[in-house]
């Protein structure tokens, strides 16, 4: 039966988020999804040894759900993160097995004088505004879960800014906003993986069909999978084919499971082909 499914959202190829992935997916989010942080990219000015930690306390938050699991990011996906190769590196992504990325930019900060206390004690501070955007993309089918920004003021003596240079003046500020700045995107990530069905691939067919999900994201021995071919297939602003159309091909039972993959035998169809998406049978 082939499943004919509205495009409107990958065409447009933006979102405020979060959306649901848009397919034939009727699995509930009982596996874990593996996801991967991509490195900040800095235009705060911060530095590498700011942006890296930012980077970690990202990782660090989102480690704390136990539906996610967290991978280092490949240097391959990481050299992709301008916004001109973002369909590659989310092509990348899925070939590697990641189900979702999670992209941070960190925005230039703005300063704003203000008067404080009562007078005649009043004085002058630096209030500085930083903000960081944050998106979340699902792999298979190039959606964009969610996108989030993230503001944050914080006050420094203005003193201490006369003579500094705006990477120390963005330095300063951001250590101040550092982790709260961070938590509420990371929920809302969290929040949004957690409703989404883990959606795999089929990776190779030989005598057992292997599968890109294994005991990392709790597939067990017996677990079945229902299987979908994309039929017909659209080509979007950016170049990418996305499928609008899937069919049905068949039903696998997984035998064997290792850490990153699993084997399956079929247990109703017999054109199954690497490439195709496999889901949680109800």
């Amino acid at each position: 039966m082939v499943l004919v499914l509205l495009f409107l959202l990958l065409v447009a190829g933006c979102s405020s988020g979060p959306e649901a992935v848009v397919g034939p997916w009727r699995s509930e989010p009982v596996l874990k999804k593996r996801v991967t942080v991509v490195p900040v990219i800095d235009r705060a000015g911060v530095g590498p040894e700011q942006a890296e930690r930012v980077t970690e306390q990202i990782v660090e938050l989102l480690a704390e759900s136990e539906d996610l699991v967290i991978y280092p990011c490949p240097l391959e996906v990481a050299a992709l993160s301008s916004p001109e190769k973002r369909s590659a590196m989310v092509e990348k992504a899925a070939e590697l097995g990641f189900n979702a990325l999670v992209v941070v930019v960190l925005n230039p900060h703005e300063v704003e004088v203000k008067k404080k206390g009562i007078w005649p004690f009043r004085r002058a501070v630096s209030s500085v505004h930083v903000s960081l955007v944050v998106d979340l993309l699902e792999t298979t089918t190039g959606t964009l879960l969610l996108t989030h920004t993230q503001r944050e003021e914080v006050e420094l003596q203005e003193a201490r800014l006369e003579d500094l240079e705006q990477e120390a003046i963005s330095q300063m500020a951001w250590e101040k906003a550092l982790p709260q700045i961070l938590e509420e995107p990371t929920e809302k990530v969290v929040e949004a993986l957690e409703k989404q069905p883990w959606i795999g691939r089929i990776v190779s067919v030989n005598e057992r069909i292997v599968i890109n999900g294994g005991s990392d994201i709790g597939i067990t021995p017996l677990s079945t999978f229902q299987v979908f071919a994309a039929e017909e297939l659209v080509t979007a602003r950016d170049g990418r084919t996305y499928p609008i159309s899937w069919k049905n091909v068949g039903l696998i039972r997984v035998e064997e499971v290792e850490a990153t993959t699993a084997r399956a035998v079929p247990l109703k169809g017999d054109l199954f082909l690497p490439g195709q998406f496999v889901v949680l049978s109800d």
